[in-house]
């Protein structure tokens, strides 16, 4: 049981730092490629934020955010899902020492 629980808080983790990770790495790139960086790139922003490069960061953005917005949703699903499996184990447990007596 122990070794499942293991297992499953380091999926967890993993999710969570990709999800971290990919949001700094876009917010880098949106930022070095998506953003003008001087006065006279600022009336070419309505064609920049539409090209491909640029709307690939902006939903790998958004899904990380709302990825790590969700994390507590998550934890919580997952603390459910550990603690039917110990209920689970309990409960057959129990119905094995009624059966014997």
């Amino acid at each position: 049981m122990i070794k499942t629980f293991t297992k499953e808080c380091a999926i967890f983790m993993a999710i969570y730092t990709f999800w971290s990770v990919m949001n700094v790495i876009s917010n880098e790139l949106h930022y070095k490629f998506c953003q003008p960086k001087q006065i006279l790139y600022w009336l070419l922003i309505p064609f920049m934020n539409e090209t491909a490069h640029c709307r690939v960061l902006v939903w790998i953005q958004y899904n990380s955010r709302m990825t790590t917005r969700h994390l507590g949703l998550s934890c919580i699903t997952w603390i459910i899902h550990i603690m039917t499996g110990y209920m689970k184990l309990i409960q057959t447990n129990t119905e094995t020492k009624y059966k014997e007596m």
